[in-house]
């Protein structure tokens, strides 16, 4: 560990050119730690020279005290235990020693035997390691311009290893932005399908529901039809029967009910001519239903744009207002009824009154058809009425 403080404070000093006012912080490091003897005290002899080492050329660049003395016994240790790396080092540190002081006789003495050693062990790293302390203390001015060069294109170089860095770096971001957009856009892609996935789905379902309903409505218009059939035409054919039975045969005002009743229910269900004017159809079925007794009156059906209506509303209003009346002719005992019409924001607004004998509301029969054929166009319907008090409804379609 104290190896590597020393290590730490040496290439501070040689590579960040620290400040003089950061001096006193490393000078106390030092000043700190143990001295000589102990610090080759429990330790191996070649850890001991190492921290020796680093110990004398924290010193020399500080201008302390033994710093000579501690890179000479640094020296010495690897020289004995044959270790060329450590004693290259050690000669390194000895020429900065003898540089720094202007002792360029001792600097070159190391040098040389630097470079002895060096083209010894056969190490291209070493020997260049050599060459390079011995060219630094030529004053030749080849040497010297040879030096500044080679400092320049490693500057160079180092430079150019940085810009390389740099531009993998900004390839390596661009990839990652690359790849994130990519992402983002299959998610993208993902919500789109579901969105669409699901559109499709809810149409699906939609039209399910809308020809369920569609099929529903079918089968309690014919449930309906089937009813009237049963309880009007069926028991009336029943009471024929039983008076021809009876020998009597005076049976004509009998059959010319039957038939009335059969053309009502025709007329409730048939197909609705849409080829002729369909103020003058509606307008015809709602007076069809006044006579002495009964009086009907509409208000502002001429005003209504009826050629802007599809045939699905014009046959909703149709059957409609043709349920209501029915309902009044067979319960109300109304002797007057009228029907307001109005436009109001692109919909149909009806009104219908009757001052009959009224009812409490219990929506069972022609009011569950009348509310269900308004709901199928997206219409709202509402009924109000109470005994003795009429029968009134407020229609939008």
């Amino acid at each position: 560990m104290l190896n590597f403080v020393l290590c730490s404070l040496q290439v501070n000093f040689i590579s960040a050119q620290l400040k003089a006012d950061s001096f006193h912080y490393y000078y106390e490091v030092i000043s700190n730690l143990k001295s000589n003897a102990d610090l080759a005290s429990n330790l191996d002899s070649l850890t001991s020279a190492r921290i020796l080492s680093n110990l004398g050329n924290v010193k020399s660049i500080l201008d302390l005290p033994d710093a000579l003395e501690n890179l000479e016994r640094a020296k010495q240790i690897k020289e004995d235990l044959n270790y060329t790396s450590g004693i290259l080092t050690s000669y390194h540190h000895l020429i900065e020693y003898y540089k720094k002081r202007n002792q360029k006789k001792m600097a070159l003495d190391y040098a040389n035997k630097g470079l002895e050693l060096a083209r010894l062990s056969n190490n291209s790293i070493y020997l260049e390691s050599a060459l390079s302390n011995l060219m630094e203390l030529n004053d030749s001015p080849e040497v010297i311009e040879f030096v500044s060069l080679k400092d320049s294109l490693e500057s160079a170089n180092q430079k150019a290893r940085d810009n390389f860095a740099y531009y993998r770096y900004q390839f390596s971001e661009n990839e990652r932005l690359f790849k994130e957009s990519e992402l983002k856009r299959e998610r993208l892609l993902v919500i789109v399908i579901l969105i669409v996935f699901s559109s499709v789905l809810i149409v699906l379902v939609l039209r399910s529901k809308y020809k369920n309903e569609k099929l529903a409505g079918i089968y309690k218009t014919e449930a309906r039809i089937s009813k009237k059939i049963h309880d009007e035409i069926a028991n009336d054919i029943y009471y024929v029967m039983s008076k021809i039975q009876s020998n009597n045969y005076n049976v004509l005002d009998s059959l010319e009910s039957i038939y009335n009743k059969t053309r009502d229910i025709s007329r409730e269900n048939g197909v609705i001519d849409f080829k002729g004017d369909f103020k003058e159809q509606l307008n015809d079925m709602l007076l069809s239903f006044m006579n002495e007794k009964v009086t009907i009156l509409t208000t502002n059906i001429n005003n209504i744009n009826w050629s802007q209506l599809s045939e699905v509303k014009k046959t909703t209003i149709y059957r409609v207002l043709q349920e209501l009346m029915v309902n009044m002719k067979k319960h109300s005992d109304a002797t007057f009824v009228i029907l307001k019409f109005h436009h109001e924001a692109g919909s149909i607004f009806i009104v219908y009154s009757d001052n009959g004998k009224g009812c409490n509301l219990d929506k069972k029969g022609g009011l569950v058809n009348v509310e269900y054929r308004v709901k199928t166009i997206n219409g709202t319907v509402s009924f109000d009425s109470k005994p003795n008090n009429g029968f009134h409804v407020k229609m939008y379609v």
